[in-house]
């Protein structure tokens, strides 16, 4: 058999258990979904304000709790439920989501004010 067949066939054997597909799977929707909200974010923070500085804040508060709050996370994901944890959080986030969808879409956030907004729920999101 040719080695680099035999290589793909030993790389890919993880995919073939149910579970872990279903975990790549919710990994890869939910790390897309993030990665399209953050530039969204972004966009519109960049839309309301004209302002490279408060870009540079939006990206602050999504960065600052995980420097700050690791510790407890890791503390937390010993002490409790994983799996919990996991839906706890995707739930979480998805409302948070929900929430700025809503705010947007009904013209609630239109102006420098309607930029922080967007900024504490990138914080909360990311805490």
């Amino acid at each position: 058999m040719n080695p680099r067949a035999v290589l793909l066939q030993r790389d890919s054997a993880p995919l073939k258990h149910r579970n872990f597909q279903l975990f790549v799977g919710g990994q890869l929707v939910s790390l897309i979904g993030t990665w399209i909200q953050n530039a969204a974010q972004l966009w519109l923070v960049y839309r309301l304000t004209n302002s490279a500085a408060l870009l540079g804040i939006f990206w602050f508060a999504n960065q600052i709790p995980m420097l700050v709050l690791s510790s407890v996370g890791g503390y937390v994901g010993d002490r409790y439920s994983r799996h919990r944890g996991v839906i706890a959080t995707q739930a979480v986030s998805m409302l948070l989501a929900f929430l700025l969808s809503v705010l947007t879409l009904n013209h609630l956030i239109h102006d420098r004010r309607g930029a922080w907004v967007v900024i504490v729920i990138g914080f909360c999101r990311e805490s």
